[in-house]
């Protein structure tokens, strides 16, 4: 037997699999944030395509904290109850399933505010809007505290096998992690241990709540690739931190939204397909232009990209590492478990593309994944793969 179909676990968690769905915005949910009939479908075909952990797109913790259309919303407790149906229906497969916990911080645009300012740790321009964010006060902080931990809360009572902070792409918590963004120099900020206090005071907060055997893990930068952004060298000492202070896994992931948001999947950028042919104003389109034109010669698809991180941080932390980044070849996947560097493989766009690999890879069909990073899956409309002839269920 493949080493991918041994089981694994997180925390006190067992996955059935080395297979994880790595996170993406889903954009099925209903306006209010409550499951939608087309989001359980979605999740339902990831199940039953051998995916042994799912991890949701980003869950909404507070109102102020949507960054994209029909996003899943664990603000308020009446969510709950909506979403009991998907977590019964992953289960009922083997699967289990994790919520993403989300704010996006100083990426959200104004439009979807209401023109009202983004919120950051430190009032730093935002290079594509060119938007100055709200330096958050103390008060403003903990408030985030509580709004994850009380999501953390929800979701467990939603039947979700646990919850991964999203800390990564120059999102909220990304935010209080990078140099670049968080110039604070109070407590929240200044040192490592300033930097890393928001992301652990979320997760001391969200145990209280939660209790002890219910997994929490995080999804965090090993590199911003911007001046002044986190790196590596800091980042695994971030990394080391926060496993031991009891996070149940890591996920990695690079690059950030605003600055190079192409550094985070790597391949085609499909500028026609994000909104330039059809923006509303010339300094939309100009500035969209010239956002994509920046980044073009620094996203060259490699297979396993952020391996090289996984090989320096996972020597440091207790706790699994989940390893994404355009891992595409099983027996490339075989020997990153093997050898050590992660405990389990992320895959994202290889399961927009077909979500029964892991399946096939099983009853030994397949030897790699045909997705061909052409990218049109990350545009802004429920994630389907457009080399497909058919549209899938849940679209």
């Amino acid at each position: 037997m493949s080493v991918l179909f041994e089981p694994g676990y997180i925390g006190k968690l067992k996955v059935k699999n080395r297979f994880v769905r790595s996170p993406t915005g889903d954009k099925m949910a209903a306006p209010d944030g409550k499951c939608t009939d087309k989001l359980v479908a979605f999740y339902e075909e990831l199940a039953y395509g051998g995916s042994g952990l799912i991890i949701t797109g980003g869950a909404t913790v507070h109102a102020d904290g949507v960054g994209m259309a029909q996003m899943i919303g664990f603000y308020k407790d009446d969510i709950i109850e909506s979403y009991k149906k998907l977590t019964d229906t992953v289960h009922a497969y083997g699967a289990k399933i994790v919520l993403q916990i989300h704010h996006g911080g100083r990426s959200i645009w104004p439009a979807a505010l209401g023109r009202r300012t983004p919120i950051g740790p430190s009032p730093v321009k935002i290079h594509i809007t060119d938007v100055v964010p709200k330096e958050m006060t103390e008060e403003e902080i903990l408030e985030q505290v509580n709004a994850h931990a009380e999501a953390a809360r929800r979701a467990k009572a939603a039947g979700f096998d646990g919850v991964q902070l999203h800390a990564c792409h120059g999102d909220l918590v990304s935010s209080f992690l990078s140099p670049f963004t968080n110039r604070r120099t109070d407590k929240w900020g200044g040192s490592l241990d300033g930097y890393l206090r928001f992301p652990l005071e979320i997760y001391r907060k969200g145990r209280e709540l939660v209790g002890d055997d219910f997994p929490i893990l995080i999804k965090m930068n090993a590199e911003d690739y911007i001046p002044e952004g986190l790196t590596i060298d800091l980042s695994k000492r971030m990394a080391e931190k926060l496993s031991a202070e009891g996070y149940d896994a890591i996920e990695l992931s690079a690059g950030t939204h605003m600055e190079r948001h192409f550094n985070m999947a790597r391949g085609d950028i499909p500028k026609d397909y994000f909104g330039i042919k059809g923006a509303k104003t010339e300094y939309k389109r100009r500035k969209l232009i010239k956002y994509f034109k920046d980044m073009a010669p620094e996203v060259k698809f490699e297979e396993n990209y952020l391996l090289p991180f996984a090989k320096e941080i996972k020597k440091l932390i207790d706790c699994p590492l989940i390893l994404p980044g355009g891992v595409r070849t099983v027996r490339l996947m075989e020997e990153i478990i093997q050898e050590g560097h992660a405990d389990f493989i992320g895959l994202c766009r290889p399961l927009i593309r077909d979500p029964e690999f892991p399946n096939k890879v099983e009853k030994g069909w397949v030897t790699r994944s045909d997705c061909l990073n052409c990218n049109r899956c990350l545009v802004d409309k429920p994630p389907m793969c457009y080399q497909k002839l058919y549209r899938p269920p849940h679209y």
